[in-house]
């Protein structure tokens, strides 16, 4: 009965409504009834003042005034009961509809709600909004349901879904609603990253011309030759390296020519060059490359008669292979003579690393050499670092070694770098002492110095002492180095006559003079030998001797 009332009641008035706004609905109508219905408020200045309750029910005074109860002195009626909120007495209970009372307070509170009127509407559960696609006009409160479909499709937004809706594309999807980027395969591939091109097809930058068993990786050549001839270079230089002709070998050949051959422009350097449909690494071929070229495109992509192959002749220093397209295919011809040069370029899924077993990242999976990748120890270690001979010239034992016994695993090293400052040799006047000059003598000779108590003429280290007193990159045991362990020195890492050129950093320039330990045998004792690069310069032996009170530089070295 009450749902038949409701309806009876609100109908007409929305039926009304509807006509104004296609939107109106009963939640509006409810809306509208309720703001017609707007809570009872009244006014209190401060001290006394009269209102009527004009509420529909009774309510208890204290209830009612909770809210501003500091601010109340007294309530009464017209019989005498009061409120008395100081001792928290209210003889005067509840509140009657449509009687009059008086207030005073100590202080005014405008608008205080003393009753509103809840209507309690029939509630229709449903969306409440007219800009959804399941609007309904009867809900009056919205519970969440509304859809929308923004792009007027039919389709309702929370339906829609973005993707690609071409076919043709990689990730196409069937359940697409609305068109979202599409993506395509490469020219010459697949969604896979297959290749489906064709011998002779352009891909990659080129015409296809080998493809291998498994599909998975190709050849190209450039869309067209080289302008102008070129030679093949290094007449008259046996390289006995370019010598590979098989498929994929054309990359390591192309790299040996040009690393060992200084010609310029020849065939190799130029196809190293060519930049091509916007790649740059592009190889002179080996013979076997130029053969299917020649048999798989050469009648149909624009190629000319002899080209260079990067295949050198064995045994004979002057002669390369070129290919020729008409009659004979692969003949030697001299270095010197200028043929055609069609670049190409490997694609797809080759292995390019290094072949040298020799090297620390050998690989034997892989089918495109590339010698530039190759890794290698430094100078007397192994791949894991661990040292497998001693070197002339590598860095170990705390220093560089410039002297190997003949069992390769004992030795001497020369520190890094010079002691800070120079120093007396000492002992001025001994006879007896640190006379040794071979090698394996300079130890004894220092300690000798050392133990003999000499002294600077001029005051300071001696440097004998300072050379026992050094610790350097851990190791405590250095001495100064007796005349031929210093002359040993230079003459392999001091740059000069030796091999290793000067990367012990020896000085050259100012003051360049060492002393060494051993003492020099005349009969007032006061010199001892020294090298200098100045007489090394002059094409003297390097030593000399020379007043123990000059101070020269100090390089101290040590056994191991």
């Amino acid at each position: 009965m009450r749902k038949i009332l409701y309806i009876l009641l609100t109908l007409p008035l929305f039926a009304f409504g509807q006509v104004q706004d296609s939107c109106y609905s009963v939640a509006d109508y409810n809306l509208q009834i309720q703001e017609a219905n707007p809570p009872i408020t009244i006014d209190l200045a401060s001290g006394w003042n009269m209102f009527g309750y004009s509420c529909r029910h009774q309510k208890n005074a204290k209830d009612l005034f909770a809210n501003i109860s500091d601010k109340i002195v007294v309530i009464k009626n017209n019989v005498g009961s009061v409120y008395l909120r100081e001792y928290d007495y209210n003889g005067l209970g509840n509140l009657i509809p449509n009687q009059g009372y008086q207030i005073k307070m100590y202080e005014s509170v405008f608008g205080l709600e003393i009753c509103s009127y809840h209507i309690n509407f029939h509630q229709v559960a449903g969306c409440t909004d007219c800009e959804a696609n399941n609007f309904n006009q009867l809900a009056s409160v919205d519970d969440g349901s509304c859809n929308y479909d923004s792009d007027g499709d039919g389709i309702p937004d929370y339906e829609e879904f973005v993707g690609c809706q071409d076919a043709t594309a990689c990730n196409y999807d069937v359940l697409a609603t609305d068109s979202g980027e599409c993506s395509y395969a490469q020219e010459g591939y697949d969604c896979g990253g297959n290749i489906t091109a064709q011998i002779g097809d352009e891909i990659e930058g080129g015409y296809l011309f080998y493809l291998d068993e498994s599909g998975s990786r190709g050849l190209v050549a450039a869309m067209e030759d080289l302008e102008g001839l070129y030679e093949w270079g290094c007449e008259n230089n046996y390289l006995n390296i370019a010598q590979q002709t098989s498929i994929g070998s054309g990359f390591q050949n192309t790299i040996d020519i040009t690393e060992n051959c200084l010609d310029r422009p020849i065939a190799a350097s130029e196809a190293f060059l060519y930049v091509g449909m916007g790649y740059d690494d592009w190889f002179l071929p080996s013979t076997e490359e130029l053969v299917q070229i020649k048999d798989n495109i050469g009648e149909s992509s624009n190629f000319s008669n002899d080209y260079w192959s990067s295949t050198e002749v064995k045994y004979n220093n002057n002669t390369a292979y070129k290919v020729s397209f008409i009659g004979n295919t692969i003949k030697n011809q001299d270095k010197n003579k200028r043929f055609n040069v069609r670049p190409i370029r490997a694609f797809g899924n080759w292995i390019e690393g290094c072949v040298d077993e020799t090297a620390c990242n050998y690989n034997s999976e892989v089918n495109l050499p590339n010698s530039t990748l190759c890794e290698y120890p430094e100078l007397g270690y192994d791949c894991g670092g661990n040292i497998t001979e001693y070197v002339v010239g590598m860095e170990a034992e705390g220093g560089i070694v410039f002297y190997v016994d003949e069992t390769w695993q004992h030795g001497l090293v020369a520190a890094m770098e010079d002691l800070d400052g120079t120093y007396e040799w000492g002992c001025s006047q001994v006879l007896d002492v640190a006379d040794g000059t071979n090698i394996g003598e300079g130890y004894q000779n220092t300690i000798n110095i050392v133990n003999k108590g000499c002294t600077s003429y001029y005051g300071g280290v001696t440097a004998a002492q300072a050379s026992l007193d050094a610790d350097i990159n851990g190791y405590s045991d250095w001495y100064l180095p007796s005349r031929d362990e210093l002359t040993e020195m230079y003459f392999t890492i001091g740059g000069y006559n030796g091999s290793e050129s000067n990367i012990g950093d020896f000085e050259s320039v100012d003051l360049p003079i060492y002393w060494s330990s051993s003492s020099y045998p005349s009969s007032s004792g006061g010199t001892a030998w020294f090298i200098s690069t100045k007489l090394y310069e002059g094409g003297y032996s390097g030593h000399s001797y020379e007043s123990k009170r000059n101070a020269y530089r100090v390089r101290v070295v040590r056994a191991f």
